[in-house]
């Protein structure tokens, strides 16, 4: 199976943060499965980062690159098709990468780890709880 990770799901996973909830904890714990981080994650990390609502405690190419490569989380780029399906959504969720993160996993056949119960108004898999 295969799991699209939400921004904060990512910083809290590395983080060891509490708010990480119990089954998407187990899931990131399974290296059986398939974890991908959103090039829509790493720009709005990237925005954030340079806005000042988001301070690190890691380097961002760390954050991006070097633990990617050390939990074996692979990368998925914004594709012409998560295009083509991000259009169609009805604006149920209005912040913008949370909506092509949306289109990504219903193109891609992929489940979202996800604290945000917005994304249960489309019909995408969201685990969190």
């Amino acid at each position: 199976m295969r799991y699209l990770l939400d921004s904060h799901a990512w910083l809290w996973w590395l983080s060891a943060d509490p708010r990480l909830g119990v089954g998407a904890a187990q899931i990131l714990g399974d290296p059986e499965l398939e974890l991908y981080l959103s090039a829509a994650s790493g720009w709005e990390l990237t925005i954030k980062i340079s806005v000042g609502k988001l301070v690190l405690h890691y380097s961002l190419d760390e954050v991006l690159r070097q633990q990617r490569v050390r939990h074996q989380v692979q990368w998925l780029d914004i594709t012409p098709e998560h295009c083509r399906a991000l259009a169609p959504l009805p604006f149920h969720h209005r912040d913008p990468f949370d909506r092509l993160l949306i289109a990504q996993a219903l193109s891609e056949g992929m489940t979202i780890l996800s604290a945000d119960i917005q994304f249960d108004a489309y019909s995408v898999n969201r685990i969190w709880a």
